[in-house]
């Protein structure tokens, strides 16, 4: 009311005309809208005459209310999306961004002023990596020709030159002389695409090790009851089975006996369930059955890495040893040859190490003093046969040892039963 009277009080004393937006109060109590437009005369002696139209405006009024309100909620909806919203029309060799809200300074760096002057002046280039200009675009294009929303990843171009890695989501909606009507969202995905070059590049060292492991690598679940699930195997193991990795899992999912020797089957599968029981680590040598039915050794390592009530994840190291047995075996082989060669020789033989210390004799060297095997070793000559004769062959030895040739010398020892040979 004080409004109302205090502006016909202005529109009096500056003689113009009266027009003012307010509301009234019907008989019935209810608030309605007016608008009132009016002028007044002056009779005199501080006498108007008023003149004028009052009209209903209240479905306008609240309608008006009613958009400030829903450009409002818009505006907080976009201000809190995590990217930005633009609109644009485009089409061939033409392109103007009408709208693009406040996120495109978080994006790349622009206010909106500036991003809508740069792209309307000098083109939507401008915006795109060099490398993804002409794709996108002719990607976004062949999905509004099939009526499809647009959906790309792509790279951007900030103010300050750095790249970034956006999402685009959009929809053309053409309008006339292939003008389209594009409507959509960025998102900036950087931080995901360099936890995504991050994981991919730590999996490719992981498998450049993997692959250059001297064995198999496994990941398995031992569960009560004696189940084996493959969770993970390694290429090598086709090299060392002759299976591929889908059938080892398939051997496994089994029981896996086919692919060990029978007689040491249980003994690898109780360091499974000790694995799961205990949580110990299995460390041992067994033998495997390859696919075209040939043994060969291996050796395995495995510890568990997740322990749940009824199972275990393990994972492991299988090695094919086969070479290195045949080696151990030829080499045991070698040796007892070497020492039946000794003992059984007609000829007394002494070995002796750098510090000239016996370390072997054979058993007719012994006979002949009527030694033992364990009075010998770890003694030097001087302690055998005395200091003189102990001096002579101590200086015998050096000079074998720095000359690195066979000598021949003519020597004589008595035997226990008094005798010289």
């Amino acid at each position: 009311m004080h409004r109302v009277a205090e502006e016909f009080g202005n529109t009096l004393a500056a003689g113009r005309p009266f027009e003012l937006t307010y509301r009234v109060l019907t008989k019935s109590g209810e608030t309605r809208w007016v608008i009132e437009r009016s002028r007044s005369f002056d009779q005199g002696e501080q006498t108007w005459i008023n003149e004028g139209l009052i009209i209903d405006i209240t479905d306008q009024t609240m309608a008006e209310q009613q958009i400030a309100e829903s450009q409002r909620q818009l505006s907080t909806l976009i201000g809190n999306v995590p990217g930005l919203v633009f609109r644009a029309r485009e089409g061939p060799n033409y392109y103007e961004l009408q709208y693009v809200s406040e996120g495109v300074k978080d994006i790349a760096g622009y206010t909106p002023a500036e991003i809508t002057e740069l792209l309307n002046e000098e083109g939507l280039e401008n915006w795109f990596h060099p490398d993804d200009f002409k794709r996108a675009l002719s990607a976004a294009h062949e999905a509004f020709l099939a009526g499809k929303p647009y959906e790309d990843t792509y790279r951007i171009i900030t103010k300050t030159g750095e790249t970034r890695w956006v999402f685009e989501r959009s929809r053309g909606v053409v309008e006339v002389d292939d003008i389209w009507l594009n409507e959509g969202l960025i998102i900036d995905i950087t931080e995901q695409k360099e936890a995504e070059r991050a994981i991919a590049e730590s999996e490719r060292q992981l498998s450049t090790l993997i692959d250059n492991l001297p064995g198999m690598v496994f990941r398995i679940r031992e569960t009560e009851g004696d189940k084996l699930e493959v969770l993970y195997v390694s290429d090598e193991v086709q090299r060392i089975f002759g299976f591929t990795p889908e059938e080892v899992k398939e051997l496994m999912a089994k029981g896996g006996q086919e692919l060990y020797h029978p007689d040491d089957y249980p003994r690898l599968r109780q360091g499974y369930r000790d694995s799961r029981l205990s949580g110990k680590p299995y460390e041992g040598t067994h033998r495997a059955r390859t696919k075209s039915g040939e043994i060969r050794w291996v050796y395995e390592s495995h510890r568990a890495v997740e322990q749940a009530e009824d199972s275990v994840v393990l994972e492991g190291l299988l090695i094919d040893i086969t070479a290195q047995k045949v080696i151990d075996e030829a080499m045991r082989e070698s040796e007892a040859r070497f020492r039946s060669l000794i003992e059984n020789n007609p000829a007394g033989i002494i070995l002796k190490d750098l510090d000239e210390r016996y370390t072997a004799m054979n058993k007719t060297f012994l006979d002949w003093k009527g030694w033992k095997l364990e009075d010998v070793v770890g003694k030097k000559a001087a302690d055998l046969f005395g200091e003189e004769l102990g001096a002579v062959t101590e200086a015998n030895d050096r000079d074998v040892i720095e000359r690195r040739e066979v000598i021949t010398r003519e020597v004589s020892i008595f035997r226990a039963d008094g005798r010289e040979i």
